[in-house]
Formats: structure tokens, sequence, C-alpha cells
């Protein structure tokens, strides 16, 4: 499931609470490595669409998961 806003992870994460779920942290993933993540990712995807054109860069966006870190590493990108 993703969570499309702040109210719907409050709902969802409260109807967990109540019904029993069990609550655990995961994740806790520096704010600062998210905005460093985003930034390459979106550099590697304007590159794939300058490569690949409009047509590909759908075709490759329809194929499912991306390998950005690596893809990053072959363009180059820091």
């Amino acid at each position: 499931m993703k969570i499309k806003s702040t109210k719907q992870f409050w709902w969802r994460l409260n109807y967990l609470k109540r019904n029993g779920g069990e609550i655990t942290v995961t994740d806790r993933t520096s704010e600062m490595d998210v905005k460093d993540f985003n930034r390459i990712e979106s550099l590697v995807r304007k590159r794939v669409r300058w490569e690949l054109g409009s047509e590909g860069m759908a075709a490759w966006d329809a194929c499912g998961y991306k390998d950005i870190p690596t893809l990053a590493k072959a363009y180059r990108i820091k």
C-alpha cells in the first residue's frame, strides 16, 4: 500500500493499532540520504529520457524496478 498523504498515514497507523497490529520501526534513513537519492534519481531519469526519447522512456518506466545507483555509476553521476 502506497501512502499518499500524512492524513492517510496516521489513519492507517491508528487503524492497525486498533486491530491488534504490531508496529515496528524498520527504516531510519537520514533526511540528507533521501534528498541525495532523489537528486540522483532525477538526474538518472533525465539522462534516460534524453537517450531513449519519450516513447522509450515510457517503455523503460513500465518495466518495474530500476537499479538507480548502478545506472548513476554507469552515467558517472555523483
